[in-house]
């Protein structure tokens, strides 16, 4: 599924490259969606979200509202991350 993604997204984006996308995703995306979470703004991350996990974020976001815990909001870095899966959507 890895090799098929890339070739996806290569046909998308003829420039594309993983190390580029990698650093992207650890500069903007993922800070950008811890954000996101951290602030408890869970609708808005829908869009970046499998269902299954959107679900479980917003099963725990209800939680933390419910049982009245906060959470700082202010994450120092984000260190050795590390793509684990990726697989196409359909396009």
């Amino acid at each position: 599924e890895y090799a098929i993604a890339v070739k996806e997204l290569r046909k998308l984006d003829p420039d594309f490259t993983l190390e580029e996308w990698k650093r992207d995703v650890v500069e903007h995306t993922l800070p950008e969606v811890m954000a996101l979470f951290l602030e408890g703004r869970i609708k808005e991350l829908q869009p970046w979200l499998g269902e299954s996990v959107y679900n479980r974020l917003a099963a725990e976001m209800r939680a933390r509202k419910k049982e009245g815990v906060y959470i700082d909001t202010h994450v120092l870095g984000i260190m050795n991350s590390e793509i684990l899966a990726c697989e196409p959507d359909t396009v």
